[in-house]
């Protein structure tokens, strides 16, 4: 474990076994299943790091012998937060350490244009303002969608936040910092740089997409493309239902006057009019 000396809140991971993992993850030949193996087995490993110093209460315990001081984790139990899509590789690694943790996802996606985060979904476990919390994401890229992540947490009162990712690089951290200057970061490694797309170099393209098979996706694209199938949807929908809409209504309003005394002024329906 190294504290990068500028900066005494990042802690980027030193272990040989943290190193070979990464070069396996680095490899564009690896394999989704084989990449979620081992995203969950360094969550593992720096999750150990970034949860060092929870707070614990002094307690006993009986041995088979005697009795004994032990340390246990104190109430109530911490929270884990997942950025989605990605972030739900390093949950289930993270519930292995901590089973009693509570968890929460935030769903943010990327423009791939401004490369501003967008939020769809938030749904955070009860008095999360009480709970210390690790927010999870494997990529630290420009540092926006967790900005947004912690400012979401802030909100909700959290004070107590750590973030640990994967793949980090010196522009994420600054901005995270900027933004959250009281948020620890640990990282498993800190990369050189991020290209004109927003992706770390080396790093390892699209963590999210190595993690499930699919191919990145831009939502603004996407969105726009499917409006005149919406639209032309919508068009559709109102030619068919529109008419038995107004029907219902006239026949509703018709029968409400028929049995008012200032109704009886409308012309009459003749029986024989079809209907």
């Amino acid at each position: 474990m190294t504290e990068a000396a500028a900066d005494p809140k990042l802690v980027v991971l030193d272990h040989p076994l943290i190193h070979d993992k990464l070069a396996r993850l680095r490899d564009h030949t690896t394999k989704p299943d084989v990449f979620r193996r081992i995203v969950h087995e360094i969550s593992l490993l720096a999750g150990y790091e970034a949860l060092r110093d929870l707070p614990t209460v002094s307690t006993s315990v009986q041995t088979p012998l005697m009795e004994a001081p032990a340390q246990v984790l104190g109430e109530p139990a911490p929270a884990i937060v997942g950025l989605l899509r990605a972030g739900l590789a390093m949950i289930e690694a993270l519930l292995q350490l901590v089973p009693e943790a509570m968890v929460g996802h935030i769903g943010l996606y990327r423009d791939h244009e401004t490369l501003l985060p967008h939020e769809y979904l938030v749904k955070l476990p009860t008095e999360i303002a009480k709970r210390e919390v690790l927010v999870v994401d494997p990529m630290l890229a420009t540092g926006g969608s967790v900005i947004h992540a912690l400012d979401v947490l802030k909100r909700n009162g959290v004070t107590r936040l750590r973030l640990l990712s994967i793949f980090g690089v010196p522009e994420g951290v600054a901005n995270v910092h900027a933004a959250h200057p009281d948020v620890p970061i640990f990282l498993a490694v800190l990369d050189d740089q991020l290209n004109d797309k927003g992706y770390i170099l080396p790093g390892v393209g699209d963590a999210g997409d190595r993690l499930y098979g699919t191919r990145s996706t831009d939502h603004a694209s996407q969105i726009a493309a499917a409006a005149p199938y919406i639209w032309r949807l919508w068009l559709a929908m109102t030619e068919r239902f529109l008419p038995a809409i107004a029907a219902a209504r006239a026949t509703a309003s018709s029968t409400t006057c028929s049995s008012m005394a200032t109704c009886s002024t409308m012309p009459a329906t003749s029986a024989s009019a079809p209907p």
